[in-house]
């Protein structure tokens, strides 16, 4: 998170700080792109995205 790396940096946050990041924070859960991309524009598949990422989905439950 951002207060570990700021602890880990020795860096004492402002409250001005501590809100802005909320502020962030808050924006960028609501944020939606506008870019639509295809997996064929790439020369992708799904089936292939499976198995080369097979052990994500197997380790991180997805």
């Amino acid at each position: 998170t951002i207060n570990s790396l700021l602890e880990f940096l020795e860096i004492k946050a402002s409250e001005e700080l501590k809100l802005e990041i909320e502020e962030q924070k808050k924006r960028q859960k609501i944020f939606k792109s506008d870019h639509k991309y295809s997996l064929d524009e790439f020369g992708l598949d799904e089936p292939t995205i499976r198995s080369d990422f097979k052990f994500i989905y197997d380790n991180y439950n997805v």
